[in-house]
């Protein structure tokens, strides 16, 4: 056959139109081969070669077609908007009651001096004095002289008494006997009892001595800090005069105006919980140890006082905490995290993904969902995640928790991430599957730890 012969062959070998699927991929089994009969010569063999050559290349569109149609299915799940969700079930929920207000020190004084003089000596500002202890002394050299002159006094009286009462003791016998008269046995009777009665006077000087020199210490009423102190030794005062601020922060109070719908909610002896603005301040538990029985007129409050144990001393006085009072218990409530609730002018919504069956071939929802407290296995496997909007009712809500009264069932995924990125009808890609509201309410940084 000459060049032009095979040329013409070549130009005539038919086109084969070969549909783009992966069963192109597939070829016939070498067994099943057509093969050159034995007698064919080399110039016969030369045509067939090359239309088999024909046959390979226009196979080969078709493979790369195939290929192509793959990458462009798993293009189409990794360009799907990503959202995370949670499997909605029922759990607990607490309804709290959040109250702001200052706490002040259970124990807070100003003392003052009861007596005039010289100030002698005073406790140091932020010193820590025993109850009973001297904050400050007074100059008290006439105090001290007034204390013995009265215990002197009160001896000679004693010595009176005990003479009299003798006398009286003998004296009585011959009274009864008629040897003396009873003019003379009453006023042996009566010396007696004017030296009891002055006997009584000296105690009662004594006393009065002593409570002036007392005066002149100013003792600690309680176990505390001297927070201030408002005069100097050397200094001269009187009675009233303040000397020093002493307070103890070892229990602190927090007050709060509870609105008047709560009446029935707060009573005396409940378990508080106060968290404190303050860096480093771990929420406290404390007792509710006081509750208004009047509701104020303006504001349709009535007041409030938490007891908190403060040993550590890490609360201070006028800081800023928040009361939070349990006021009922939900046992089977559909909790949602309040990032998931989107508002508009029709109402409040949630959106939800669903599982549709796919049209097309391919992965659905490829990819792993994580673990631990999430959920676990691949996403989608039950069809195409597709989103919908639910008209929901809410309840009760709690930091960053709320109760959906209504609109949501047991078992539905709820997206709380993403859903500002997508509507109705979209298909979406979950990225992250949460098993509980906690998990899903847990902040990135924390929850890598769950």
């Amino acid at each position: 056959m000459t060049d032009h012969g095979r040329r013409t062959f070549w130009s005539q070998t038919p086109a084969i139109n070969q549909k783009r699927t992966c069963r192109t991929r597939t070829s016939r089994p070498p067994h099943s081969r057509t093969l050159p009969p034995p007698e064919m010569t080399t110039s016969t063999r030369r045509p067939a070669l090359v239309a088999a050559l024909a046959l390979v290349l226009a196979g080969l569109p078709s493979l790369a077609g195939c290929s192509s149609d793959d990458s462009s299915a798993e293009e189409t799940v990794e360009q799907r908007t990503p959202i995370e969700t949670l499997s909605l079930e029922r759990t607990r929920f607490e309804d709290v009651l959040e109250l702001n207000g200052e706490a002040t020190a259970l124990n807070d004084a100003t003392l003052s001096a009861e007596a005039s003089g010289t100030v002698l000596s005073i406790a140091e500002q932020g010193a820590f004095v025993e109850a009973g202890q001297v904050v400050a002394r007074l100059e008290s050299g006439e105090e001290e002289a007034a204390v013995e002159q009265a215990k002197a006094q009160l001896e000679t009286a004693r010595s009176r008494l005990e003479l009299a009462a003798d006398n009286y003791q003998r004296q009585l016998p011959l009274y009864r006997d008629s040897i003396i008269s009873a003019l003379e046995f009453e006023q042996v009777r009566s010396e007696r009892n004017q030296t009891r009665a002055s006997v009584n006077q000296a105690e009662a000087q004594l006393a009065s001595a002593r409570e002036r020199l007392a005066n002149t210490r100013i003792r600690a009423p309680f176990s505390g800090t001297v927070e201030e102190r408002m005069v100097e030794p050397g200094e001269q005062i009187s009675p009233g005069q303040q000397v020093a601020r002493m307070v103890d922060i070892g229990r602190v109070e927090i007050t709060a105006n509870v609105p008047e719908r709560y009446a029935n909610n707060v009573q005396r002896g409940q378990s508080v919980t106060v968290e404190f603005d303050t860096y480093g301040a771990s929420p406290r538990r404390g007792q509710v140890t006081f509750v208004g029985n009047t509701i104020d007129p303006q504001s349709r409050t009535f007041p409030v006082e938490v007891e908190i144990p403060n040993s550590n001393r890490q609360i201070k006085p006028e800081m800023s905490g928040t009361m939070k009072i349990p006021t009922r218990t939900l046992e089977d409530a559909l909790v949602i995290p309040r990032t998931a609730v989107e508002r508009d002018e029709e109402g409040t919504n949630v959106y939800i993904v669903e599982r549709r069956r796919s049209d097309t071939t391919g992965a659905v929802g490829t990819g792993a969902v994580g673990t631990g407290a999430v959920g676990t296995g691949a996403v989608g496997t039950g069809g195409v995640p597709v989103v919908d909007v639910r008209s929901v009712t809410l309840g009760p809500t709690h930091e960053q928790k709320a109760v959906a009264l209504s609109g949501l069932n047991d078992g539905q995924e709820v997206i709380v991430s993403g859903q500002g990125n997508v509507a109705a009808g979209d298909t979406v890609r979950v990225t992250q599957r949460y098993q509980t509201i906690e998990a899903a309410t847990t902040p990135v940084e924390e929850s890598e730890n769950i």
